[in-house]
């Protein structure tokens, strides 16, 4: 008897202890995400470079007028020299090579279709200077004044058309994109007619 009253003693403090509030079960862990790795994020791809616009038809090339005045005096010069240095009396070389010394520094403004230029006119006034110590002096040499004068001249004249030449280019080729991007197109309309200029700016 006494046995039986002990154990159910220990079965209500059993199920009391049990059905006390406040009493949290533990939650399961969660994983923490903190310390794990995170893989970096792709990188973009790089834009792919724009094409070049393509090179108009017809434009001139800056290089190619330095090279034809450039090119042109240095052999217009030698053909001076070696014309020159023969001794003949009717000897046409001279003043062929003479004409070619004065017109071959303008060749890179004539690729650019400019026929005449200010710097031609002094290698031109030039040979003011030479044409007047020769029909004053005749066979004798020319006074040092107007040889220095004729020098002066044509060097400034054969420099600046020399420099000038790539800008002529610019110039021209400018000048054919605006005459490219023009359009002249009809205009019909009833009881009229015209046309229409359009450009793109």
């Amino acid at each position: 008897m006494r046995l039986a009253l002990i154990a159910s003693l220990i079965l209500v403090t059993a199920g009391r202890a049990t059905a006390q509030p406040g009493t949290v079960a533990p939650l399961p862990a969660v994983p923490s995400t903190a310390s794990s790795p995170v893989a970096p994020a792709a990188p973009a791809p790089a834009p792919a470079p724009a094409p070049a616009p393509p090179a108009s038809d017809g434009e001139l090339s800056a290089d190619t007028a330095v090279t034809l005045s450039v090119g042109g005096t240095l052999a217009s010069w030698t053909a001076l020299l070696i014309a020159g240095s023969i001794d003949h009396s009717d000897n046409l070389g001279v003043p062929l090579a003479g004409i070619a010394v004065v017109l071959a520094p303008s060749f890179g403004h004539w690729y650019a279709g400019t026929p005449f230029t200010g710097w031609f006119g002094l290698r031109a006034a030039a040979l003011v200077p030479v044409m007047i110590a020769a029909t004053s002096c005749g066979e004798c040499d020319p006074p040092s004044s107007l040889g220095w004068i004729a020098l002066a001249l044509y060097a400034v004249g054969t420099i600046g058309d020399i420099a000038t030449a790539p800008a002529d280019v610019r110039r021209h080729n400018e000048e054919r994109r605006t005459l490219h991007d023009l359009a002249v197109v009809p205009m019909l309309q009833r009881g009229a007619g015209g046309i229409v200029l359009g450009g793109r700016f």
